[in-house]
């Protein structure tokens, strides 16, 4: 991790923001992008409602903003800023958020799944 924040840190700003798939092998990048197109492809076949796209959408977007990146900032703060007796109080706050992200998102995951076993259309 050490070296890949010291040569960001002698790259010029054109070269730290060139995009990743400029690097990458073409037959890796053509590849994973046709792989990406026919999960697309078998996903509007098979799926009968964008609701249950959106109900999967929403369990993982909701999770992540209410829990994932406050635990993630907390831990990441505490790491960076805070020093002593209270980064015990802050690592705890971080793990509680991570693990009520996972539970949140574990509940919304189940819930549509079983919305879609039911026979239900999303949002109901």
């Amino acid at each position: 991790m050490n070296s890949a924040k010291q040569r960001l840190s002698t790259m010029t700003a054109t070269e730290a923001n060139r995009l990743a798939y400029k690097d990458m092998k073409t037959s890796k990048y053509l590849m994973g992008t046709f792989g990406f197109f026919i999960v697309v492809i078998a996903g509007a076949i098979l799926i009968p409602n964008v609701s249950v796209v959106l109900d999967f959408a929403g369990a993982f977007a909701v999770s992540a903003l209410a829990f994932g990146f406050p635990g993630l900032f907390y831990y990441r703060g505490m790491k960076r800023f805070v020093k002593g007796e209270q980064s015990a109080f802050y690592r705890r706050m971080s793990y509680l958020y991570m693990g009520l992200c996972v539970i949140n998102c574990s509940l919304g995951l189940t819930s549509t799944i079983w919305g879609i076993v039911r026979g239900e259309s999303g949002g109901e």
